[in-house]
């Protein structure tokens, strides 16, 4: 014999309720697991950008590193310039006052400084 199978309303609005239920959590789990996925995603790339950072940051006291060396190769050449144009003013400053006491000099006096000179 058969068994007919009848449900009331009330019976079939549970059933659909359950349905519901089942339908909406799997849904909800389904896309929770595609949240996690896509933070494991943009967690990876933070990863990789971190490791980029550290990278430029390295590079970054390397080139601070340089940048002083250079600057305080700069200040040393400047000493050595300034010792130099010193030196040149000194010079000038000698021979020139060799040049004004010869042009002060008499024809004698130049000729006897010359040949006491190159004796």
């Amino acid at each position: 014999m058969k068994k007919v199978i009848t449900l009331d309303k009330t019976k079939l609005i549970l059933i659909g309720v359950v349905l519901l239920l089942i339908l909406g959590l799997t849904l909800s789990l389904y896309s929770r697991g595609n949240a996690l996925y896509a933070v494991d995603l943009y967690q990876k790339q933070i990863d990789s950008l971190d490791v980029e950072l550290n990278h430029l940051q390295d590079d970054q006291i390397k080139f601070d590193l340089d940048i002083k060396k250079y600057k305080d190769s700069l200040i040393v050449y400047n000493r050595k310039i300034d010792s130099i144009d010193l030196n040149i003013e000194e010079i000038r400053n000698y021979y020139g006052e060799k040049i004004s006491n010869i042009s002060n000099s008499t024809p004698t006096e130049l000729h006897k400084f010359i040949t006491d000179r190159y004796k």
